[in-house]
Order: C-alpha cells, then structure tokens, then sequence
C-alpha cells in the first residue's frame, strides 16, 4: 500500500471521499490545484512562472476546476497567474529545481511518498497556501499529517514554510501577490501608500494580477 500525507488528510476527513477519489476522476478544487501547478513551478529547470502558469490551465482544461458558476475561464486565469508569480517568487532565492525525495519504505512494508522538498540547502521543506498566518492555524499546521506524517516517516525535521495568498471572495484571491492598485494620472502601480497606512481612495484603480499587462521582474 502507497501512503501519503494527502491520502491521510481525505480519508481522516470522509473515508467514503477518499474511496470515491482513489477510484474516479474528480473535478480538482482551486487549491489543491495551486499545489500541482506550484510543484510543477518549482520542479521544473525552465521558466517556473510560465510552467507553473501552465500546469494550472492545464488542469482547468482537465479534469477541470471543481468551480460552480459562471466565469470560470477567468477564475482559472487568475489563480494561475497567483501561482506563477508564487513559483517565481520562491524559486528566486535558489538557481537549481526544488527536487522532491524518493519513496520510503515503512517498517510494517508500506510505502510513503513524501509530498516534502529537497532544495539543495540540506533542509526538508513543506509548503502550506494559508489564507491568513495565525496562532491556530500554525497549530493546524504543525499537528496535521502533512506535518506528523512526513517527520514520522521520513524521521528528519523539516522546515514549514507557510505562503499567505489571501481570503478568498467570489473565487478570487485578496492579496499583494494578486492584486495591486494604479495612480489615476501616472499610472504607476503600488501595493500600499508611502509614509501612511490609510488606503487607497476612490481615484486609485483596483488592478488585477492577470489584467495588469506587466512582467513579474
């Protein structure tokens, strides 16, 4: 038997979740699509924005995003820019792929596949996509399986490195990563005023990532 941290999570949620998605094809939820598309980012040893960007199209066009309601071409370009832009981001600070580790075999003959990454440094890291950072959810975090069962696992430590992309409203992140606002006159963009915590007013222009028509660099 496989096992897995995602494995662990579904089945601890709904175990018949877990045996419908073993089985059959399932529509993948925006997050969890955030995921394969920044693995896919952080994995490759060409360009991490566009990969990542990609990956996640890819999966929108199959099996598709588990998203009800219109709009759903723009959802999904709008999530793959925010992860193209987290690939880039964390990738910047290393040259080389981020590799993922080899299966472990289990003392009772199972096998884990760990969803944690070697980036060259000599540490394990684990990413987690948080709406927000806070006293819980690091306590989520820190006890869950993808924390618990990789250490056990692999019986190494492992740095959390835990990425904020924003609340979610009306299947759009609200974050710097993903949104920015434009001067009325001179159109240069900024995330927050200088010298004041106030915010924008009504002459700034709300900008989305994927409609800004700029590079990342």
């Amino acid at each position: 038997m496989i096992l897995a941290s995602e494995k662990l999570v579904a089945y601890e949620l709904c175990s018949r979740r877990f045996k419908w998605m073993s089985q059959y094809p399932v529509r993948v939820s925006l997050v969890r699509a955030l995921y394969i598309a920044l693995d896919a980012g952080l994995r490759t040893a060409k360009d991490p924005e566009r990969v990542a960007e990609n990956e996640f199209l890819s999966i929108a066009a199959s099996p598709g995003l588990d998203v009800i309601g219109q709009d759903v071409y723009a959802i999904a370009m709008h999530h793959a820019k925010l992860a193209g832009i987290l690939a880039a981001a964390l990738r910047s600070a290393w040259t080389a792929p981020w590799e993922i580790l080899d299966p472990v075999a289990l003392p009772d003959g199972h096998q884990w596949h760990s969803a944690v990454y070697d980036a060259g440094d000599g540490n394990l890291r684990r990413l987690a996509l948080v709406d927000r950072w806070s006293d819980d959810r690091k306590q989520q975090e820190l006890s869950g399986w993808r924390t618990v069962g990789e250490v056990c696992a692999l019986d190494r430590p492992l740095l959390l490195t835990a990425v904020t992309i924003g609340t979610s409203h009306e299947k759009r992140r609200h974050s710097a990563w993903t949104r920015c606002w434009r001067h009325p006159r001179n159109h240069t963009f900024r995330f927050q005023r200088k010298n004041s915590t106030e915010d924008f007013n009504g002459a700034w222009a709300s900008v989305w990532r994927e409609d800004a028509g700029i590079t990342t660099s």
